[in-house]
């Protein structure tokens, strides 16, 4: 063997494991850095990253398809210079950002147009990318090392890179950098990457150069060589990745409901899909076969109980942690099987290329599929449901589908039956009689994973999902657009309707009164009801409100005053004037124009000081609106009020200390910041439903400003030494609340 060809031998393994790394950390930290760049132009929506994973996994699918192709008709030489010319055409649409002139719309279908713009803005970069991982693994293997007969262990190492990448944003990158600065930063790491690819097939030219006794050979076009893959492997390839990566969307919507659409939200559950991928395709196992399988049953079951018996709902951070845990378990399971089928080396490329087509089919059914075919989130449970189903071996039955079919059908009887019927028993007695089935079932499974455990599953599944639908049946009508789901409830008992976004209220009517009081947040003891009560407020003539909701607040007008809302969610002000609903807009503001479309939009083309009042209520669920809390928000808010106007934020948040980022960044802009907590009696909550409420009014105005800090409830917000937000810096994670 020559010196160079030897040396090149040598030095492959490391020179393709780090451009597999640094391929693998640009090709996920582009993901959340573009995503938090297109956030601000679709209100903060958790759907925006739905959204875009759809977009990536077939962007990853498209770069998979085109390794496949060319490492199956070109030479070795041939692909290296096809693909550096293909990375480097990429490079010049670098730095990434988004272009002018994209404007979100405010009819038709919102998710094909972002689809245009990351196309637009980063689908030749992360094309480029995409191949990297399939390639780099094709082109190891012509370096005739004996290990490279395997080099599915660089998978892991790409998922590895990838996981660091997840990791490294929240914590290392979004914290100390803005956008901009990551930005060059990431097509500074383009070039070196650019760089290691032309090392790497170098190495590899050199090395294929020989055959494994020492002979040169001429490198030829890669031909497909033994029997073809059967298409029932492909299928169950594909289906073995679709339902983790279904789960793994939908766990993260469910999160971001509440939580919040940002970053940290979004990579964590991302990274563990690829943890379980680096455990998976590792070439030392650290848990043995039973041990995965038994896990992913007792999760699987134990969440799906969960989620029919709304008990996972992320309230609080344990509830998210331990909807992470089982994520976890359950994406394992499935990897864990993928890995076990994969197949020699010469089949690698068409492999991969059948898991991201499993992935992006994942993608299409929760971005495209269910938001047009269900009117709640519904995607998640049947996620569940398909994974019990798939892992039990539900494709190999054939005696037993009609036993199958008269438990599922008994199952489903009997829990929509008793899902009424348990309304009426004590809290204790119901919750035993939903968990019993479950305990047997789980306990069936772990003791046995054979065709019996097949059954038990099913019907396990179909119990819980049963139980969810007749839940989410009962007295409530589910509306869903996509900024999120709209519940509209009634409490015949308490003869008050209710409007929910995820799991937080954003208004409530008494059903026979006329003219409707605002209730929960906004009654009249509360915050917005004091301010609305004072002399300054009721004496304007301009306010305007972002955030329409149910449209309680405006039964605080008078005569005098004219009211504008700003909504971004058409499905809101739909539900807001539907009489059969709510009547407060009806009631009290019926001429008011409702200007549909994102609120700092919509804001720049009014007139500069036209609004005495400005009100900033516009949280989905508990999700936090950052681009309108940024210094640049609040400027235009401020160009917008009258020299003496002031503006109101409602900051309530189960997650998050917004008090300290939002005052700071609200006196960078000249304005004084005063705050109120407050936390209504029990008798309050009992006769006006109040609920607490934290506020920030926001002034310039002195004089008001002194007269109302007489007021013991009203004091000035705090002075923390805290980042201001800006449109290319905020960060969520230093404010998470812990209790």
């Amino acid at each position: 063997m020559s010196f160079s060809a030897g040396r090149a031998a040598m030095a492959a393994p490391a020179v393709f494991t780090l451009t597999i790394l640094v391929s693998a950390f640009l090709l996920f930290s582009v993901q959340p850095m573009f995503t938090k760049m297109a956030l601000p132009l679709l209100g903060g929506s958790p759907n925006v990253w739905t959204t875009a994973m759809l977009f990536f996994q077939m962007a990853l699918l498209t770069g998979y398809a085109y390794a496949h192709g060319i490492s199956r008709f070109f030479s070795l030489r041939h692909q290296i210079i096809l693909h550096l010319g293909v990375t480097g055409l990429a490079a010049l649409v670098l730095p990434i950002g988004i272009g002018s002139g994209w404007t979100a719309p405010t009819e038709g279908f919102v998710a094909w147009w972002l689809l245009w713009l990351f196309a637009a803005s980063v689908g030749l970069p992360f094309f480029a990318l995409a191949a990297n991982a399939p390639l780099l693994q094709k082109w190891f293997a012509r370096t005739n090392r004996k290990d490279a007969e395997d080099p599915f262990y660089l998978y892991a190492a790409s998922n590895l890179g990838s996981f660091g990448a997840l990791l490294a944003y929240p914590f290392l990158i979004e914290p100390f950098f803005g956008v901009t600065h990551q930005s060059w930063l990431w097509a500074v790491g383009y070039g070196v990457l650019a760089a290691c690819i032309a090392t790497a097939g170098c190495l590899a030219v050199r090395g294929n150069r020989l055959s494994p006794a020492g002979e040169t050979v001429s490198p030829q076009p890669v031909q497909a060589r033994g029997q073809p893959i059967a298409m029932k492997t492909l299928a169950v390839w594909a289906g073995l990745a679709f339902v983790p990566s279904s789960l793994m969307l939908g766990v993260t919507t469910t999160i971001a409901t509440d939580l919040g659409s940002f970053p940290l939200v979004w990579v964590v559950p991302l990274a563990l899909y690829l943890l379980t991928f680096v455990l998976s395709f590792a070439r030392r196992q650290i848990a043995p076969d039973l041990f995965t399988r038994k896990a992913h049953i007792l999760f699987l079951s134990v969440t799906v109980f969960f989620v029919a018996s709304h008990m996972l709902a992320p309230t609080s951070m344990v509830g998210i942690i331990l909807l992470l845990v089982a994520f976890f378990f359950i994406a394992w399971g499935f990897h864990r099987e993928l890995a076990k089928k994969r197949p020699p080396e010469r089949h690698l490329t068409i492999y991969y290329l059948t898991l991201a087509a499993g992935g992006a089919l994942g993608g299409i059914f929760n971005s495209i599929i269910a938001p047009l075919a269900f009117n709640a989130v519904y995607e998640f449970p049947l996620a569940l449901a398909l994974a019990g189903l798939a892992y039990g071996g539900v494709v190999h039955w054939r005696r037993d589908c009609m036993t199958a079919a008269l438990f599922l059908a008994f199952g489903v009887f009997c829990i929509t039956f008793l899902a009424d019927q348990l309304t009426a028993l004590s809290n204790s007695i119901a919750f035993v009689a939903k968990m019993l089935p479950f305990l047997i079932g789980t306990i069936l499974l772990i003791r046995d994973q054979a065709r019996p455990a097949r059954l038990t599953m099913t019907v396990l599944v179909m119990f819980g999902l049963s139980a969810l639908v007749a839940g989410e049946l009962r007295d409530t009508v589910t509306k869903r657009s996509f900024f999120g789901v709209l519940k509209i409830k009634e409490d015949k008992k308490l003869g008050v309707r209710w409007l929910q976004h995820g799991t937080t209220l954003h208004g409530a009517q008494r059903t026979d009164e006329v003219p409707p009081t605002p209730l929960i947040n906004h009654y009249p003891g509360g915050p917005f009801g004091q301010l609305f009560k004072t002399v300054k407020v009721r004496n304007s003539a301009q306010i305007g409100i972002v955030g329409l909701g149910s449209g309680a607040l405006s039964c605080y007008r008078t005569p005098a005053q004219k009211w504008t809302y700003f909504e971004i969610d058409p499905l809101v002000e739909e539900v807001a004037r539907d009489r059969r609903f709510f009547t407060f807009l009806r009631d009290c503001t019926p001429q008011a124009p409702v200007i549909i479309g994102d609120a700092r939009i919509a804001l720049a083309d009014q007139p500069d000081g036209r609004f005495d009042v400005l009100v900033l209520d516009a949280f989905n669920s508990d999700s936090i609106p950052v681009h309108l809390l940024t210094r640049e928000a609040l400027a235009l808010a401020r160009r917008k009020l009258a020299p003496d106007g002031i503006v109101i934020i409602h900051i309530s948040n189960r997650y998050f200390d917004l008090e300290a980022p939002v005052a700071a960044t609200a006196r960078a802009v000249g304005f004084e910041v005063l705050v109120q907590r407050h936390y209504p009696d029990a008798e309050t909550r009992k006769t006006t439903l109040g609920q607490a409420s934290w506020v920030l009014l926001l002034s310039a105005d002195k004089e008001f400003l002194k007269k109302l800090r007489q007021d013991s409830r009203w004091s000035d917000a705090g002075r923390a030494n805290v980042p201001i937000w800006t449109d290319d810096f905020s960060n969520l994670l230093p404010y998470v609340k812990f209790n």
